[in-house]
């Protein structure tokens, strides 16, 4: 299994990076054909350490294979590095790896005349680091076995490169310690467990505030760029068919209305929220506060109905923790928060059409197509909103099925049951007609390995004995909104 690239675009181009490759490649040109005598003058030998050795032989290669494992690594792995320690640090990362490399394996082999070379403990400290800064993105891995059976699949960066590291270990155990094998695989691990410790102490530094990726735009126009719709269908032989013209043109609908559940109080304002969806019961809730209001329990009630949730708004500190302490007394968890701190809920993109594909969703949406891959969805919500007209949630189709899938730096992508034409899912080398909310949850969260879920899901999911709704039913579109906006602050990323 080779991994060949990551869902993890940068913020601007990794000239560092390619200057590095290209440098390898260079050094490996120009070596061909004295290949030997290079590597008696320039390589480092445990035995005769020299400084000037230890950074040569970083630019060596001992065959071609050699050369493209190890650039291969660094293409798919370096530029996010460069892209967070900018392009002064990141050389400076580099070598510094190599060297930790060096040392590692000199600690072993101090007595050793054997030559060694290569980019690899480098390398590998650019692999520890990625592994902690993005340890939930995703990687593209390419398998075969034979010329029968082969594919790609998806797997997140920490899994990945944690294997990795596990396979190094495993053969420094069995191989290097007796002497067998021409890998340098304690240099691998020296370079590794360097570069995942500067990136565990470096961070929260190289992570604040990270703008969201702009080298793919994650939304854009339906036709815009060359780009067509989703398909209606496909034909037997997977080709797309369209049973509808392309509009003129296509007018992006102006962001949502925030919902209630949103709105900021003035300077000085704290929030109380519920601690889990059991605690933004209103019922519960309600009684409790309205005790300690004197207001009457149903106004108390329907107020918190309106912002799922948000147990009380635009207060006073003082009133905000007293409030936090007469629902404790009766066993309901909260947290008062100065509502500055609170997070920006994300734009709102519902989605009229929905592809899952074996590396992400793409959707057309009334902010236009998006797509995404699944290690990009970190929330999923689910509850019951009552349909616009309906009087009671007794009545027959008076409630509809919503699902909101959260993205790392993107919108919300809000699914309706009937709504959503999701009719197109393609599974394996199959296609599946009439996707319905409960199988777009189980495939979303089979799927997006970092997500986190509300019970509403986990019912989707048939993990919840009894399909007990209580808690998550709604009185209206408005009221789920508030709902998603007070989970994003509490269990979103």
């Amino acid at each position: 299994m080779i991994p060949i690239g990551d869902e993890n675009p940068t913020e601007r181009w990794p000239y560092v990076n390619w200057s590095l490759i290209g440098l390898n490649v260079l050094a490996f040109l120009l070596t061909a054909g004295s290949l030997e005598a290079v590597i008696k003058d320039y390589a480092f030998v445990p035995a005769r350490p020299q400084p000037v050795d230890v950074i040569t032989s970083m630019f060596l290669h001992g065959g071609f294979g050699h050369l493209l494992g190890n650039m291969l690594f660094l293409w798919i792995f370096g530029d996010n590095v460069e892209d967070k320690l900018g392009r002064v640090w990141y050389p400076v990362f580099y070598i510094g790896c190599g060297v930790a490399a060096a040392v590692a394996h000199f600690a072993m082999h101090h007595g050793s005349s054997v030559p060694v070379v290569g980019a690899s403990g480098a390398v590998a400290g650019v692999l520890g680091m990625y592994a902690v800064l993005f340890p939930n993105h995703q990687i593209k891995i390419f398998y075969f076995f034979a010329w029968f059976w082969w594919g790609t699949f998806f797997i997140s960066a920490k899994w990945a490169l944690g294997i990795w590291f596990a396979g190094q270990a495993l053969m420094t155990a069995l191989l290097e310690r007796a002497g067998v094998g021409g890998v340098a695989y304690l240099a691998h691990i020296g370079g590794f467990v360097v570069g995942a410790g500067l990136g565990f102490l470096l961070k929260e530094r190289l992570l604040a505030g990270a703008p969201p990726p702009r080298a793919r735009p994650r939304v854009t126009p339906l036709w815009g760029r060359g780009r067509p719709p989703l398909p209606d269908a496909l034909d037997e032989r997977g080709a797309p068919v369209y049973s509808r013209e392309a509009p003129a043109r296509v007018v992006e609908a102006p962001p949502p209305p925030r919902p209630a559940g949103w709105r900021r109080g003035g300077a000085g304002a704290w929030a109380v929220l519920a601690s889990s969806d059991e605690a933004a019961d209103p019922a519960a809730a309600g009684r409790v506060l309205a005790e300690a209001t004197g207001r009457p329990p149903d106004d108390v009630a329907r107020d918190l109905g309106e912002a799922r949730g948000f147990l009380g708004r635009g207060l006073a500190e003082a009133d905000a923790r007293e409030r936090v302490r007469a629902l404790a007394k009766a066993g309901i968890a909260a947290t008062a928060r100065d509502e500055a701190t609170l997070r920006e809920l994300p734009s709102l993109a519902e989605a009229s059409r929905v592809l899952l594909l074996a590396h992400g969703v793409q959707a057309e949406t009334n902010l236009g197509f998006l797509e995404c891959s699944y290690g990009e969805i970190v929330l999923l919500a689910a509850g019951l909103a009552r349909r616009a007209g309906a009087e009671e949630f007794g009545d027959e189709g008076s409630y509809a099925l919503v699902l909101t899938a959260f993205l790392l730096d993107g919108p919300r992508l809000l699914f309706v049951e009937d709504e959503t034409v999701g009719k197109l899912v393609r599974e394996g080398w199959g296609v599946a007609q009439g996707l319905n909310l409960r199988a777009l949850a189980v495939a979303l969260v089979n799927r997006a390995p970092v997500a986190d879920r509300n019970r509403g899901v986990e019912i989707l999911l048939g993990s919840q004995r009894h399909l007990d709704w209580t808690g998550l039913t709604f009185d209206g579109f408005s009221s789920y909104e508030g709902y998603t906006a007070w989970l994003w602050q509490v269990r979103g990323r």
